[in-house]
């Protein structure tokens, strides 16, 4: 499970883990650009490798690069981090966000040439990520429902959010 495996000082071993099958997945898997990168991205490839790989090719859109080399800078912010520190749920928000927009490329991609894409599992716990974030900033509580808005604004700005 994605969430399971929390080390003290570190984000949750789930989120490399994410980038990690998402690469494997759409470069291998998915054939992403009809296997261009199947030979130079093998499995044993590190994650700042194969986003340098992908990054360098002519194949990929400037907005497509872009994401690419945000998420990897998020990937080292979270690797860099000392081990008395402890990741910022933020941080980790973001970093999924670019996970999620890479997975939606490789799908893209393998969706234009007819392949039919299952959703995979860390779109669970991104939403999960997600819940998380919407209830730490608007909390559920009656009262603060009710305190300077009424009932009905405090359940519509949780709604929609989700």
């Amino acid at each position: 499970m994605f969430l399971a495996g929390n080390t003290i000082g570190r984000p949750c071993y789930s989120c490399f883990q994410a980038i990690e099958d998402i690469l494997t997945r759409g470069v291998r898997h998915l054939n992403f650009k009809n296997g261009a990168f199947v030979t130079s991205v093998t499995s044993n490839s590190s994650v700042a490798d194969c986003i340098d790989v992908l990054c360098a090719s002519s194949r990929l859109l400037p907005s497509e690069k872009q994401i690419l080399q945000e998420c990897l800078e998020q990937y080292i912010e979270l690797c860099n981090m000392p081990s008395t520190t402890r990741a910022d749920f933020r941080q980790l928000f973001v970093f999924m966000t670019y996970v999620n927009m890479i997975w939606e490329i490789f799908k893209a991609d393998a969706e234009s040439r007819g392949l039919d894409v299952p959703p995979m599992y860390f779109k669970q716990v991104f939403a999960v990520m997600r819940q998380r974030v919407i209830d730490a900033h608007f909390p559920k509580s009656r009262e603060d429902d009710n305190a300077h808005f009424g009932e009905e604004f405090g359940k519509n700005l949780r709604g929609g959010f989700m």
